[in-house]
């Protein structure tokens, strides 16, 4: 009798602990788009992005909105429908404050309201109006990171090389600035290499 007791009670310990477990896995599952995003890429990628790759707890609200968001970015941005407006779109992508701006442009069908949008929020005047931190660094002639194109333009000039990853439009590029370096069997020539993230320096170096 004693054994029958104890094996009911270990049964029904049991029974808790899946019942538990499949009830998270359910919240994580209807939580999370991955599970039913239509590009499973796109769901890794904006995870990626996003700081949240594979979790051992369901996303919070938070998380799940930020990553609804960057899917809604990734699937509108599949649907553009012209080179106009993709080129329109990834040259001034980084300006954009977050993916709620991003979706509330890409929703417009029409290449002159684009336009309109972009100059009644006076977007183009954002190009212009750098951060201290990005203004301090042209006027030191250095770079940062998330340094737009343009600043860097401004602080090396034109490259004597550019290189074009994927698409024009959308900003992934590498740069590269010939400099000749002093040293004591004269000068050498040396190349500084700057890396580009739609249209945004991630990386540089020199060889």
């Amino acid at each position: 009798m004693k054994n029958y007791i104890l094996l009911a009670i270990s049964f029904s310990m049991i029974s808790c602990t899946s019942l538990r477990r499949s009830n998270e896995y359910s919240q994580y599952k209807e939580q999370d788009p991955y599970y039913t995003a239509q590009d499973m890429k796109d769901a890794e990628l904006s995870r990626y992005e996003l700081g949240i790759q594979r979790l051992n707890r369901p996303l919070t609200e938070a998380e799940y909105q930020a990553l609804q968001m960057r899917l809604d970015v990734k699937r509108l941005e599949r649907n553009l429908q012209s080179s106009l407006q993709r080129n329109l779109y990834y040259k001034n992508k980084a300006f954009f404050n977050g993916d709620q701006e991003r979706i509330e442009f890409l929703q417009i069908e029409d290449y002159a309201d684009q336009l309109n949008w972009l100059e009644n929020r006076r977007f183009f005047k954002r190009l212009s109006n750098y951060s201290e931190e990005i203004k301090e660094a042209i006027e030191q002639n250095d770079l940062i990171l998330h340094m737009p194109m343009s600043a860097v333009r401004e602080t090396w000039g034109e490259p004597d090389l550019r290189e074009v990853s994927g698409s024009d439009f959308r900003g992934n590029e590498r740069w590269t600035y010939k400099t000749y370096q002093g040293t004591r069997e004269g000068y050498k020539e040396q190349d500084r290499i700057i890396f580009f993230e739609n249209g945004r320096v991630v990386a540089w170096s020199t060889q």
